[in-house]
């Protein structure tokens, strides 16, 4: 059974402060156990599939806003990468100072299989749900992720 909605905001956002790191949790249990391998973590996993997503090529500082990182993260993520033959780093020709993240063909590859993996695991969990609650949650998880990526220029703590 649901837990009825509390009907203060406060109260509201606990809940969902509550539910998210849940979700979040569970989240990354299931990629570490089933999508990325073990030669793989999940931010390099997730560092795969968003340069799959944004046509293959990223500036390092582009590709750490994109993934929440400190560059310092990115640079040794990307170098492992790298050793694995999944990117390559290159200087952006409009100007030395920047660098660009690449996949190679096998990075393209990987990060097919991963989003593929990935899209898997999500119909499992789509499956469990009546058809117009998962119509709901995509709807609503669409709404969700634009709320969030609307703080990220926003200091809620360690300012």
């Amino acid at each position: 059974m649901t837990p009825s909605i509390p009907p203060d905001p406060a109260a509201q956002a606990s809940r969902l402060a509550r539910q998210l790191n849940a979700v979040l949790r569970e989240l990354n249990a299931l990629e570490r156990r089933h999508i990325c391998c073990p030669d793989i973590t999940v931010q390099q996993c997730a560092t795969l599939i968003v340069l799959q997503e944004t046509g293959g090529t990223e500036s390092m500082g582009e590709l750490a806003e994109a993934l929440g990182l400190a560059i310092s993260t990115l640079t040794r993520n990307v170098s492992v990468l790298e050793k694995q033959g999944l990117v390559r780093r290159e200087r952006a020709t409009h100007d030395a100072r920047v660098s660009t993240v690449c996949l190679t063909a096998r990075g393209h590859t990987r990060a097919q299989e991963l989003l593929a993996v990935s899209i898997a695991a999500c119909e499992k969990i789509l499956s469990q749900l009546t058809a117009s609650h998962r119509a709901q949650v995509v709807e609503l998880l669409d709404e969700l992720v634009w709320a969030v990526s609307s703080l990220r220029s926003d200091p809620l703590c360690c300012t």
